[in-house]
């Protein structure tokens, strides 16, 4: 009698233990929304909030820079402004992108070390492979920087010419007299 008691004692221990190591148990599920899903919604909420608040420091920091700036016409620095204020609010949108990103892997569980360590690698290899991207980046910022052109301006690129419609490091978006976007 004592041993039948102690064997469903120990069946019941082990079905309390086998609930408890199952991640899809309604109990850790809870538990699991309660910690980590809170933490993955609040990374999210603080991501959309940053890109808000960047969209809205980008939209300051154009006038800021059309009203300090003194050299050409009032167009032009707003096109200058414009210009710049692209380009850091897609190089920090990328950068909360990513951090937010990782920050969630690593609240899912992921270690995060290793697959940093492996982007790197990864990044070497690619930058020695494409050292022709890097040199157009490198060449798009000096273009931003020394304000050869801008949005809004008429140019001639190679046998191209038209409207600078939208100017990155990477590329330059112009739309023709025909109304084609090269």
């Amino acid at each position: 009698e004592r041993a039948e008691l102690a064997d469903r004692e120990a069946e019941e221990a082990r079905q309390k233990v086998r609930a408890i190591e199952n991640p899809f148990s309604l109990n850790n599920m809870i538990n699991w929304l309660l910690t980590s899903g809170m933490r993955i919604l609040g990374i999210l909420a603080g991501m959309f909030g940053l890109l808000w608040l960047l969209r809205r420091l980008v939209h300051q920091l154009t006038n800021i820079i059309a009203a300090r700036t003194q050299r050409g016409s009032l167009r032009d620095r707003e096109n200058r402004a414009q210009t710049l204020s692209s380009v850091f609010h897609h190089t920090a949108a990328v950068i909360i992108i990513v951090a937010g990103s990782l920050m969630i892997l690593s609240e899912i569980g992921i270690d995060i070390v290793p697959l940093m360590g492996g982007v790197a690698v990864v990044g070497l290899a690619v930058a020695f492979g494409a050292q022709n991207l890097i040199r157009d980046y490198f060449y798009g910022f000096m273009i931003i920087l020394e304000n050869q052109y801008g949005i809004n301006d008429v140019v001639r690129i190679g046998n191209v010419a038209g409207l600078v419609e939208r100017i990155n490091l990477r590329i330059t978006v112009l739309r023709d007299l025909e109304g084609v976007a090269h």
